[in-house]
């Protein structure tokens, strides 16, 4: 109703309005396979590292869902992910010397190194798990990284309502040595070494996972709750163990992140050796 000067004035006009809200809301992860390294991937063999299940009910019942302010929406999901570390570990160095190398050139290298990646610390955390074909959302059916064709439903109590699906599974290339020049004692370029044994790789990542209200024209979205998931990773662990930790979830308790991507987030990279221990060699 439009009121003449205050809210008890008198009625100028009337317009029908569809009033609604949403309820039940949930967003539920479920732990999927285990860590192992297979086929030079670490990554969750025989299934996804964590699966997602998002939805809600619109209310009341029986609202018109072809009304402009509800046709468009969606129930769908978001993904921010922080904490991101992957280390691989190699030892057992040997070396190939460079040819006409005088003997008695000595090298001395670490026994063991690791390479280690993270965010760049330029990089604001956490950062939006999506891609340009998906943004902001983290899947999104109709397009080429679709990784689930039910990632975007309607809400439950229109026609068609159903929870959004989707499923994340992070991995990484592992190697099986490392190798760099040899340096000698006198700073001189002698040959390469490589360390030919593959010690173990991690990865450490925190995943918060939302269910959202989307609008597909306009790509507005409003966060509803909120479910954590983490991975803290070793190859060198019981590969029964190497699995994601699912949390239950919460109402929503921040925006989810919408600035740089995380596969196009930048990555600092560090190689460096691993404790005091080292190994000599000398040219005969």
């Amino acid at each position: 109703q439009a009121h003449c000067q205050t809210a008890t004035g008198a009625v100028l006009a009337t317009k029908n309005v569809t009033v609604f809200w949403f309820d039940q809301a949930q967003i539920t992860l479920t732990q999927g396979a285990n860590y192992q390294i297979n086929g030079g991937q670490y990554t969750a063999v025989g299934g996804n590292a964590a699966s997602f299940s998002s939805q809600a009910r619109i209310r009341p019942a029986g609202v018109n869902c072809a009304a402009p302010q509800v046709t468009n929406l969606r129930i769908g999901i978001m993904q921010e992910s922080g904490n991101y570390q992957v280390t691989t570990a190699w030892d057992t160095p040997t070396i190939i010397w460079n040819a006409a190398v005088p003997a008695g050139t000595r090298v001395v290298m670490p026994t063991t190194m690791r390479q280690t990646t993270t965010y760049d610390p330029s990089v604001a955390q956490p950062v939006a798990d999506t891609d340009t074909n998906c943004t902001p959302l983290y899947d999104r059916p109709g397009q080429p990284t679709t990784l689930d064709p039910n990632s975007l439903q309607p809400p439950i109590g229109c026609a068609g309502g159903a929870a959004a699906t989707s499923f994340d599974t992070p991995s990484q290339g592992v190697a099986p040595m490392l190798s760099a020049p040899a340096m000698s004692t006198t700073g001189a370029n002698v040959g390469r070494v490589t360390w030919g044994h593959l010690v173990n790789t991690t990865r450490t990542e925190h995943f918060r996972t939302f269910c959202v209200i989307f609008d597909t024209t306009t790509s507005e979205f409003d966060a509803l709750r909120e479910a954590i998931w983490t991975l803290a990773l070793d190859s060198a662990g019981a590969a029964a163990n190497q699995h994601a930790t699912v949390n239950a979830d919460a109402a929503a308790t921040a925006t989810p992140a919408t600035g740089v991507a995380a596969n196009n987030a930048q990555e600092a990279h560090n190689t460096a050796g691993v404790g005091a221990a080292t190994t000599a060699f000398v040219h005969p």
